[in-house]
């Protein structure tokens, strides 16, 4: 998978993100976004990420929603 202005460098693995170039783990990951290719390696990484990027709105906020809530990747806003 290539994003538009990406390009798949020789040697890439199969699971690459986009975000931060470079491999992920293809297996045993909690959640991979099909969009930019992130791998979330537990849902507590998940929910980190989605407290990190939060809307200034929600920045007092002490606790993430619960992974179930989480609809779309913290990192390129895709949704699931």
């Amino acid at each position: 998978m290539s994003l538009p202005g990406h390009m798949e460098q020789p040697g890439c693995g199969e699971t690459h993100c986009h975000i931060h170039h470079l491999d992920e783990p293809g297996e045993g990951a909690y959640r991979r976004c099909f969009e930019c290719g992130h791998v979330y390696r537990t849902a507590e990484e998940l929910q980190r990420e989605w407290t990190a990027g939060a809307p200034s709105d929600l920045a007092g906020r002490t606790t993430p929603p619960a992974v179930s809530q989480i609809f779309f990747c913290p990192l390129c806003s895709h949704d699931w």
